[in-house]
């Protein structure tokens, strides 16, 4: 890529694995540093040596980011280990499909937990410290089913919709700070957690294709 970001640093949550571990790769060749933070500190660990080995800094650190407090946490350990974060990818995100009248009260609010209210305790964070360093970037994965509703899918669905409109109202709310806020809504990648609900049968591939 042309782009250049040399002395920029990055924070990626969900970077253990996945769209997380490519987005880091990516940022590194770039020319950014890249702290990764994942709920599985040797999935992170294991991203940051691939980082390290094309010549960036890089700094790994277990976080759960439906915790506000662990939220504020990485941001801080992110700027110690880094010396600055002017990049949050909002990456990290669960799914357990399962029909609507089967989800569980705990699922639910497990998978709200991590893929909505971790957006918005990591976004929270980081701006607050872009705030003080003059400005930043916000990126937020939402989902092809934050815009179209899939069967099994009620809490991720409703998740990412919701990063949408958080990510409107953060973009609203911190445009004066100049922070820029966005989001992206991909359609399914052959990922670990993809290839798992695609083996157990809880997701048909085919018939999302034919509504995209």
């Amino acid at each position: 890529m042309d782009i250049r970001l040399d002395g920029k640093v990055v924070l990626i949550t969900g970077g253990g694995k996945g769209i997380g571990r490519a987005a880091a790769l990516q940022f590194a060749e770039c020319g950014a540093d890249v702290a990764i933070c994942d709920i599985d500190l040797d999935g992170a660990r294991e991203t940051v040596q691939a980082v390290q080995q094309m010549g960036r800094r890089a700094a790994a650190f277990k976080t759960n980011v439906a915790d506000a407090s662990e939220c504020q946490q990485m941001v801080d350990d992110t700027v110690a280990a880094l010396g600055r974060l002017d990049i949050l990818i909002n990456n990290a995100g669960i799914s357990h499909p399962m029909p609507s009248l089967e989800m569980t009260p705990e699922l639910w609010n497990a998978i709200i937990s991590v893929d909505l209210s971790g957006v918005f305790f990591a976004s929270q964070s980081a701006a607050r410290h872009m705030i003080k360093q003059g400005g930043g970037i916000i990126v937020s994965l939402s989902s092809l089913s934050g815009r179209l509703g899939f069967a099994g899918r009620a809490p991720y669905c409703a998740a990412k919709a919701g990063v949408i409109a958080l990510t409107q109202v953060f973009a609203v709310e911190w445009a004066e700070y100049n922070i820029r806020v966005n989001a992206v809504a991909p359609g399914y990648i052959n990922t670990e957690l993809v290839e798992k609900n695609v083996a157990r049968g809880v997701v048909d591939i085919a018939g999302v294709m034919r509504r995209t």
